[in-house]
């Protein structure tokens, strides 16, 4: 199952790299190029070769990165353009959109060089208003149920985000009928898998310990135990494959280290590094970032538990690397989100001048993030970590919503008449801006659902479900709060008291 295949009909070849700081994760397709031509130099059909391993998992990932990008960024900007003409009815503010997202410095100049707009077309005026209009009654007609409504959402979502599990699987990124998916099944199904951790076990008792050899080969057998482990390859399997008796003998350290590198044909010599070292290839059935590195940390803990001091044991790989990587990250971005949060909230009460505005302006952006946790967790078993990048920009955007309907909201009560009325003119105003642009984003990002790269189909399918949502928080939980006087402004003192 190594080597060959369990039906022998199947030949594996292992190829080691040569570790090299300078090499980027940018050249790793071209390297598996390579790895490829020369079996094609030597006559063999490209096409009869099956790549497997986190070498051709990674060289893949930057294919359909580029690949994707290459193809969908395209079809996003005619989707936007084309949104924004239809809204519009007009190709100047498409042109402008473009202009702001390529090179904003010349925006000023456009924007200065454009003729007044006409007035606003009464054919996509009408099912607009209407939309703006229902919603504007609904969140001043009935303010406490439309906050009930909100609160049940809430508690909703953060029961969905206490069930999220963060899993990166890099292999499951592409569509399930890509050629690399094929390739890790048909390896799969032949030989011992693609996904293996490596245990370096080193003595440290200098030959005092007389049952080495029996610490070896119980080691052994408990990391073949260990759950979605599908075997493990080491010098023990090897002795025990031939029928060497050593390993069941008690033999000293600095006489049982010399055996086994005798032992080990000049193929298997990777396995044991002169006379202080072995190594243990753990190959893992999961090949999920997460779980290979719970099973490195449990094989590191069963070594604690079997060698008891008198060997230093490491484990390293890859895959044992990228899940740490996948667990310092975690952290690092539910760190980034709490912390933009409340940077962003700091900016409210700023900007507002009043601690409480600051505070009761941050729930309808609130809203978006919980719900877009609420989804990914009752929808989906696993998530990918790249989520974290949904939640970022949604929070942006509905920030930037936020702002504008309160700054309107709060111009139009300084020029007077009452709260109502206030909203009223509001929802004229930045109610429309809101809703324009929450679904030019939303169509605009959606051709991104049909890419087969995990990553860019996310944006499409999550990203413009949390742009509604963060439009209705904006247009309805917004008002509503502001309806029963949770939000409030201070009137303008009159000239004569100035």
């Amino acid at each position: 199952g190594l080597l060959v295949s369990r039906d022998a009909r199947h030949v594996a070849f292992l190829v080691n790299m040569v570790p090299d700081t300078q090499r980027s994760l940018e050249q790793t397709p071209a390297f598996v190029q390579r790895v490829v031509d020369v079996f094609a130099a030597e006559g063999l059909d490209p096409d009869a070769l099956h790549l497997g391993g986190q070498t051709a998992t990674l060289g893949e990932v930057q294919t359909q990165m580029q690949r994707n990008v290459g193809v969908f960024l395209p079809a996003v900007a005619i989707f936007l353009i084309g949104t924004i003409y239809a809204l519009f009815r007009r190709l100047w503010p498409a042109f402008v959109a473009l202009a702001v997202g390529m090179i904003a410095i010349i925006c000023p100049i456009l924007l200065a060089s454009i003729r007044t707009p006409k007035p606003w077309d009464p054919h996509g005026r009408r099912s607009l208003d209407a939309m703006l209009g229902a919603m504007r009654r609904v969140a001043t007609r009935a303010p406490w149920p439309v906050i009930g409504v909100f609160a049940v959402f809430v508690v909703l979502s953060i029961y969905g985000t206490t069930r999220i599990e963060v899993e990166t699987d890099l292999s499951k990124r592409m569509s399930a009928g890509s050629r690399f998916r094929r390739d890790t099944a048909y390896i799969d199904r032949h030989f011992a898998g693609t996904n293996a951790l490596e245990v370096f076990v080193t003595p440290t008792t200098h030959g005092l310990d007389r049952n080495l050899s029996g610490r070896l080969a119980r080691y052994h057998d408990a990391l073949a135990d260990l759950p979605d482990v599908g075997r493990v390859l080491s010098l023990v399997s090897v002795a025990r494959s031939v029928g060497d008796a050593a390993l069941l003998e008690p033999i000293p350290a600095a006489e049982l280290m010399p055996a086994l590198a005798r032992l080990a044909a000049p193929e298997l010599r990777p396995l044991v590094n002169g006379t202080d070292q072995l190594r243990f290839v753990v190959f893992i059935t999961e090949t999920g970032m997460a779980r290979s590195y719970q099973i490195g940390l449990d094989a590191d803990a069963l070594a604690g538990t079997v060698f008891e001091g008198t060997a230093h044991v490491e484990v390293s790989g890859l895959a044992y690397l990228a899940g740490e990587w996948l667990d310092v990250n975690i952290r690092s971005q539910r760190t980034a989100v709490i912390v933009s949060f409340l940077a962003i909230a700091v900016v409210m009460v700023i900007l507002f001048r009043s601690f409480g505005v600051g505070l009761w302006s941050m729930l309808p952006n609130l809203v978006p993030l919980l719900a877009l946790g609420g989804i990914v967790g009752l929808a989906m078993d696993r998530t990918d970590s790249d989520l974290a990048m949904v939640a970022l920009i949604a929070m942006g955007i509905a920030v930037d919503d936020t702002i504008h309907f309160l700054t309107r909201y709060r111009h139009e009560t300084r020029r007077g008449g009452s709260r109502k009325e206030a909203i009223e003119r509001t929802f004229g105003y930045a109610g429309r801006a809101i809703a324009m642009t929450s679904i030019i984003f939303a169509v605009g990002f959606a051709p991104f659902a049909f890419s087969g790269y995990l990553t860019i189909r996310l944006l499409g399918l999550l990203l413009p479900a949390v742009m509604v949502i963060a439009m209705l928080a904006d247009l309805l939980l917004l008002p509503a709060l502001l309806t029963v006087g949770a939000i409030r402004f201070s009137a303008p003192r009159p000239p004569e008291a100035r």
